[in-house]
Formats: structure tokens, sequence, C-alpha cells
């Protein structure tokens, strides 16, 4: 069953190309969600946003590619409306154990969370001030370089240094912990069905689609308290996409 978080099947002003013998394909929707996501600010800025979320997604993805190369499978990368994805070719993975589908779940987060703390390390080399936050009831990292009376053009570039800090703070840190939610398509969520059919193969997919629902639904309560009303359609599309899935599921097993 196609739902709305799938990949849309069409080549339809794709780029295509290689990195470290794995193909990438990056479809016109992901620049168009990363853009309006970073509408809100000045031209600077938001070609900034879209370097980092390019270049995240791209490390977050190769996590996962090379687990998979890791375990035998080569893969290709699919960067779309949902971010990344990267599916194995010609053949599926499911009859791994369930800590080797786990581990390649993970690796994309903890590919992210290194880059993180990369940029950490050398924000702290430069002498910024990294401080922990909370952003939408996560943890979240900041980090503001010093300033030393610079003008003009000058300070303008400590404003891009700290834009492109923290919009890699942000995209490898805080959209890495989202992105363990026990909801699905999210690592988190593959993490759970892998877990529960470990636990149950007959009837573990549909269960962690309904965890994968309800703390889905959660979120988006969440957004309605906050106002967020792009976390309210996220995650109540994500619910109703798994409880959808979990529906065709019980229909494809009776």
């Amino acid at each position: 069953m196609t739902s709305l978080v799938d990949v849309p099947d069409t080549n339809f002003g794709e780029w295509h190309f290689r990195l470290l013998g794995t193909p990438v394909r990056v479809q016109p929707w992901f620049w168009l969600m990363v853009l309006l996501l970073g509408a809100q600010q000045e031209t600077g800025a938001v070609a900034i946003w879209v370097l980092v979320c390019f270049l995240s997604v791209l490390v977050h993805e190769f996590g996962h590619v090379l687990a998979l190369r890791a375990f035998g499978y080569r893969s290709e990368v699919i960067f779309y409306g949902w971010g990344g994805l990267t599916l194995p070719q010609r053949r599926s993975y499911s009859h791994l154990r369930s800590w080797q589908q786990i581990l390649i779940a993970l690796s994309g987060p903890l590919a992210g969370f290194a880059l993180a703390v990369l940029v950490c390390m050398l924000a702290l080399a430069a002498h910024a001030e990294v401080r922990v936050g909370i952003v939408q009831f996560m943890p979240s990292l900041t980090a503001i370089l010093p300033s030393n009376g610079e003008t003009g053009v000058a300070l303008r570039g400590l404003i891009y240094k700290n834009v492109l800090l923290n919009d890699l703070l942000f995209v490898n840190f805080y959209w890495g912990l989202v992105n363990l939610l026990p909801i699905y398509p999210l690592d988190g969520g593959r993490v759970t069905r892998a877990l529960f059919e470990e636990s149950d193969p007959r009837d573990g997919f549909r269960r962690s689609l309904l965890l994968s629902g309800i703390c889905a639904a959660i979120m988006a309560l969440l957004g309605v308290a906050r106002k967020d009303m792009y976390m309210v359609l996220v995650f109540g599309l994500l619910a109703a996409t798994s409880l959808q899935s979990r529906d065709a599921a019980g229909s494809r097993r009776r």
C-alpha cells in the first residue's frame, strides 16, 4: 500500500550522482521542503540552511549505507520530501537478525551525532559558548562565537558563522533525537519494529505500527499545545499513516 510518506514514483527533475560507489537521487521535493522550512530567514541564512540540510542528510544516509555494506548489501540513497531514505538494491534485508536491523537503523542517527560532536569540538576550539536547551520538549545544542567588536563585513561574517554552527547542531543533534522516536518510518520506528517482530513474529509489525500511531498522535497534541502547526501537521500525518498501514497489514494477514 502506498502512503503519503512513501517516495514518489517519478524521476522528474531528479539530480543523480554517485558517492563512494553508491547511487544518490535527489528529488525536487527535497529542495522544496527544505526551502519551506527555512523561508523565514534572509537570503544568506537560507542558502546556509539548504546546504546544511543537504550535507547533514547525506551524512545520515551514508551511515545507513556503510552499515548495510558491512552486512554485504549495496544500497541507493534517495532524497525526497520527508528527508532521506536508504534502500538496499535488488533484495530485502528483512531476513537479517534483529540486532543487525537495529544497528542499520541506528547507524544514521549515530553518524549525525558524530558530526554534531565534531562541530561542538570545532566551536569550542574557536572559543564559542556551547549551550544545552530544550526545543519542543527535546534537548538541543546551540553555539555562540564570541564577538570582538566586529563591524561591517566582519560582523556579517560572524553572524553567518553562528548560523552555520547552529544549523549543523540543530539538524544533526535535535533532528537526530526526533528521528529516534518510535514512529514509523523514522529510524526509531524501525528499531521498535525489529524488537516487536523478534518477540512476536506473527503480529509484531502491527503492534509496532500501533505504538507508532499513538506516539505520533501524542506529538501532534503537544504541537497543538505549543500552537506549532508544522508539528501538528507532520506528526498528525505520521499518526494517520501508521494506523492506515496497520489496518492494511491486518487485512493482508487475514
